[in-house]
């Protein structure tokens, strides 16, 4: 069992605008499972377009209102919406509100 509270956690920056938390990191879960991070972006940033060969990522939307390009569609996204991004899907995504766009990420990696 392990127990964490993300107050006592440092922030770091990925994709050099995304401010997260990392609640569980790469080799803390013998499962598939990557990683889990509290993220968010501030007023007006974004990320830029990526992807993942390895794996799948999910995001689960706490607050604020974003724009998430997967490939080539748009969503607009916010609080209690839940997106997958599946192998080798391109993804992006920028925020739309004047507040934090915050999600938790669950990354996982193929076996």
């Amino acid at each position: 069992m392990k127990k964490i509270n993300a107050n006592s956690l440092l922030t770091t920056l990925a994709h050099n605008e995304v401010k997260r938390k990392a609640l569980i990191k790469v080799g803390d879960c013998a499962s598939c499972i990557q990683t889990v991070n509290d993220a968010w972006l501030d007023k007006e940033e974004s990320f830029s377009p990526h992807n993942h060969v390895d794996g799948e990522e999910l995001y689960y939307f706490l607050e604020g209102e974003g724009l998430m390009t997967i490939d080539d569609t748009e969503y607009k996204v916010g609080q209690s919406d839940c997106i997958l991004v599946q192998k080798g899907e391109y993804h992006s995504l920028k925020n739309l509100s004047s507040k934090k766009l915050r999600w938790i990420s669950v990354r996982t990696k193929f076996k």
